[in-house]
Formats: structure tokens, sequence, C-alpha cells
């Protein structure tokens, strides 16, 4: 299973043209594409990597408030593995479940630099667009149904940078 992470703004500044090595965003049609285009698709070299919408993605990204929708890749334009994630914890002995936590790398977790960097640009991406007064939201996708994704308010001025994690089946929505 992978993770899929589906953005959401009011901004209508391509994002496309700011990818780099390791990140890389797809602009979400407004519409499922019909049969023909996912052939041409198909055929056409220069549109075979473009993002193809499945019937449990719609669901995922119908959570999604604002009108330009993008599919954040990391390394390689497949999925959204390689940047920094939390899941939910639990305790094994009561059973008792904890929320993700952002927080900064552990000594005891070795993360890749790639990852780390990473997640520090789509970080500086988003803080740069609430700054600038646009809305944006996110979902991290890791496999669970819609009504199973919890919402978190998310404010740049209380997560330092080094600390900004994605959460896996958890939609965030930004404040400055």
């Amino acid at each position: 299973m992978c993770y899929s992470i589906y953005l959401s703004t009011t901004s209508k500044e391509d994002l496309s043209l700011l990818d780099s090595k390791l990140f890389s965003f797809s602009q979400l049609p407004d519409k499922r594409p019909c049969k023909d285009d996912l052939d041409k698709r198909a055929s056409d070299p220069l549109l075979a990597n473009t993002f193809q919408e499945t019937e449990e993605e719609s669901e995922i990204i119908a959570l999604l408030a604002f009108s330009r929708k993008w599919y954040v890749h990391s390394e390689g334009r497949g999925c959204s593995c390689h940047f920094r994630h939390a899941i939910e914890s639990y305790d094994p002995k009561t059973g008792e479940q904890f929320p993700p936590e952002f927080g900064g790398p552990e000594e005891w977790c070795e993360e890749v630099a790639d990852s780390l960097d990473a997640t520090r640009s789509i970080y500086d991406i988003i803080n740069r667009l609430i700054l600038e007064g646009y809305s944006l939201d996110l979902v991290d996708h890791w496999g669970a149904e819609p009504d199973d994704i919890e919402t978190v308010q998310v404010s740049s001025s209380q997560v330092p940078r080094d600390h900004f994690r994605f959460f896996g089946d958890y939609k965030f929505t930004f404040s400055a």
C-alpha cells in the first residue's frame, strides 16, 4: 500500500512549475476523464505518467474543499511515500489509540535525507501560499474509507518546518 497526498487550494499558481527531483505536482482534472482520454493517455508517452483517477480516489478527492486540486508525487512521479508520514499508534497492553503528532527526526528512527528535504520543500510551498492569503487543505490517504478520515487544523506558525510531517489517513486544513 502506498501513501497518496491530494492537495487543494484557491491559488491559481501552476504548482507543477515548482517540481524538483524530490517531488512533483499533477493537477487533477475537474472531472474523471472519459475512456477515449484514458486510451489516448495510455498510447501517448507524454501523457502516460499523468494522473488517472480511480473511483476510490475520486471519493478521497471529494473531501478537498477548493477548486484547484493537485496530486503530490514524491521522487519519480509515483506515489507519495517518500515524504515524512506519521500514523496513529496504540498501546498494545491497553489498546488505547494515540493520534499522530508533529515532531522532528528522532535518533532511534533514521529518516532518509531526501524524504526530509522533500517534506520541508512542500511545507515551504504550503506556508508561502497560506501567507499570501490563499486557502489550502490536503488529504494524506493510506487506505482509509473517506468517512474514516479525520480533519486536523494546522497552523504554520505553530508547527515548525522541521517538525512537519503528513498524517496517514488525515485531512489537514491550514492557517497562518
